[in-house]
Order: C-alpha cells, then structure tokens, then sequence
C-alpha cells in the first residue's frame, strides 16, 4: 500500500481532524499541480490528531499565554518549561540578530540582567517580534508548546504513544510540521516496525541547541529514513537553523532546503511549505516509488 503520514504541529486543538486533514492535502495538491504532477490518486493519508489532548495536558501544567506572560511581574524565570521557554526565545533573538539595543526598548525598568534568567528580559524579546511579521503570539503558542511537551516526561510519552498508536505499521512517507517534527522525531526513533522511504519536516525547531538538550543523546535520523528532507523558509524564526553538519550533526547528513518562500503571514503555516513545487514534488516521487 502507498501511503503517507501527515503530522501537524502546535495550536492545532479545536480543530476538526477531517478538516485540517483537507487543508494538507489541498496545499499538496496546489505544489503538486505547480510541479506538473498529477494528483495522489489511491494512496491512503494518515493523520495522526493530538491537538486537544495536547492543549488538555499543555493547561494543566499552568503554561501562560502572551496575554498573562507580558503582564507577569516576576523577575526569574522559573525552572522546568519555563527555562526552556526562555532559552528558546534568546536562541531565536540572537539567531535572528535581534540587537540588545531593540530588546531594551522594550524592556521595562532599568536593565539589570540581559538573559534568559531575567523575566523580564525575555519579555521583552517577545515585545520586540512583536513588531515583526513572525509576531510574538506565535512564538508564545510555539516555544510553549515545545517546551512542556519536552520538559515533562510523563506528558511527553502521552503525547508519543497517541501518535504513536495511529501510526501503521510497514512503510510510510512521513511529512512532519513545526512540534510535530519533535514529536515524530521521538516516535520514529521507537518504531523498529516502521520504514520510512522519506522523512520531510518542514518549519522545524530540530536545529535549536535548545530544543536539542532535551533530546535522548545521540541524535539520529529518525526511523532510519532512506531520505531525509528538510525544507525551511530563512524568515521562519521557528525554523531557525538548517539541520545540517552544525546544528543537526548525523550520517548520513540531512539534505536541507533552505529556499522555500512561504507565502503566509508569519512565513510557518504548512500551506505555504506544501504548496512549494520541489518538497510537493519530492513527495510525491517518493510515493509513486514505494
């Protein structure tokens, strides 16, 4: 059987999986007709949804929106989900060259302690992509949702084994988004009964020193992937680094797309990666040939 596995990534609860499901499959279609290739007739679509599960358990850990986070008057910033929130967010700053001086600007008091130790300093990292097409409500829902699912053990392998019981066995074409590339990446790397002929992850956060601490040592290429392929777009902050010999050190290397222009407003939707000639094409390539 030719079949692929969508994986969605954060803020996806409320949503009607059937529905969102639609969404993927009409970006692939719009890449595909721009490739030249004809549509992926007989070939079943997997979709993995834990998006309400994920917002139950995100909710019981007290991880605060931008609403509350911008407000709070705490000073620290706490341990857990919170450090790595905070780590995240500076990684991100200084990845995408945000200058101490645009930070300060919008830094409350006087600075006594730029980094991500001081609340208030990552506050104001998020006050200052607030200003940019990324936006900080993005980046709130994004490193939050990274952040508890990686921080807390117990929630995290909730999370896997649901993904993990929707998931066939045998082979698949695997197109992973955003969180999802982070929780694919655990589950793949468990699944000894799956094989892979292709791994895409698409606006993925794999490449942040951060996000990686959190990782089981060593890194690896997930169910072992006949070919990995990660498409990013350069103004997709989330998808910050390439994976490749510096940020994601694995053999055989990831190839890495690093040209993709996603057309949405914060440049990390999944239209605007699956709707992009090559990776549609890729895709589909793969599939024709399993």
């Amino acid at each position: 059987m030719k079949r692929v596995v969508f994986l969605h990534g954060r803020a996806q609860e409320g949503r009607d999986p059937n529905q969102l499901q639609q969404t993927w499959e009409a970006a692939l279609a719009r890449g595909l007709k721009r490739a030249g290739k004809p549509s992926l007739n007989g070939v079943k679509i997997e979709f993995p949804y834990y998006g309400d599960r994920l917002k139950v358990l995100v909710d019981q850990v007290n991880s605060p929106l931008i609403s509350s986070i911008l407000l709070r008057g705490d000073d620290r910033v706490q341990t857990g989900h919170e450090a790595l929130r905070a780590a995240m967010l500076a990684e991100m700053a200084a990845g995408k060259a945000l200058p101490d001086s645009s930070i300060q600007k919008n830094y409350e008091g006087q600075v006594v302690e730029r980094g991500v130790q001081n609340w208030k300093w990552v506050q104001a990292i998020l006050r200052t992509f607030d200003g940019t097409p990324t936006g900080a409500r993005l980046l709130d829902l994004v490193t939050r949702d990274v952040s508890v699912y990686l921080s807390y053990g117990g929630l995290r392998s909730q999370v896997n084994r649901w993904v993990s019981d929707q998931v066939p066995a045998g082979a698949s074409v695997f197109v992973l988004h955003s969180l999802g590339t982070v929780v694919g990446y655990n589950v793949l790397r468990e699944r000894a009964d799956v094989q892979v002929p292709l791994l895409v992850t698409v606006g993925s956060p794999l490449g942040m020193k951060s996000v990686q601490t959190y990782l089981d040592p060593p890194l690896v290429r997930p169910g072992k992937p006949d070919a990995w392929l990660n498409a990013r777009d350069p103004e997709d902050v989330v998808a910050l680094f390439p994976l490749d010999e510096t940020h994601f050190p694995v053999n055989p290397e990831v190839e890495n797309k690093s040209d993709i222009d996603n057309t949405t407003d914060n440049q990390h939707s999944i239209d605007g990666y699956l709707d992009d000639s090559a990776v549609a094409a890729r895709i589909y390539d793969s599939v024709m040939n399993m």
